[in-house]
């Protein structure tokens, strides 16, 4: 609880607390030995964070225009080019990175990550885990 506290003191609460709430839970499910709730815990963050970078590109893309006119004057032709490149490059990394995560995602065993995550709990918790 007072990691949540002192991370509203940043300068970003709400995505701050929000990150560390999905961390929360998705450890709290692995504790409680519920590996199909852990499961769906990440798929559902996933598929949020998806949503969330699709919503912001669509935004970027309707309003490309009258972003580079603002930023850019007419002279700088070049610079736009380098622009487009460097965007398309973050974008095609973006998207790899997620499509990694998903295969990650996909095959991990969530029952033995519960496995492992009860035997860690009873060996540094020293407490009595059921099951």
């Amino acid at each position: 609880m007072s990691i949540v506290l002192i991370a509203g003191c940043l300068k970003d609460p709400v995505t701050a607390v929000a990150s560390l709430s999905i961390c929360v839970r998705v450890s709290n499910e692995l504790g409680l030995g519920h590996a199909r709730a852990t499961k769906y815990s990440v798929y559902v963050t996933l598929f949020q964070s998806l949503l969330i970078g699709i919503l912001c590109m669509s935004v970027v893309l309707a309003l490309r225009e009258l972003y580079s006119s603002i930023v850019l004057s007419p002279q700088n032709d070049l610079f736009v080019l380098l622009l487009e490149g460097l965007w398309g490059g973050m974008i095609a990394g973006l998207a790899l990175q997620t499509l990694l995560l998903s295969i990650v995602i996909y095959r991990i065993d969530w029952d033995k990550e519960v496995e492992q995550t009860t035997k860690r709990m009873r060996l540094w918790g020293d407490q009595d885990i059921e099951k």
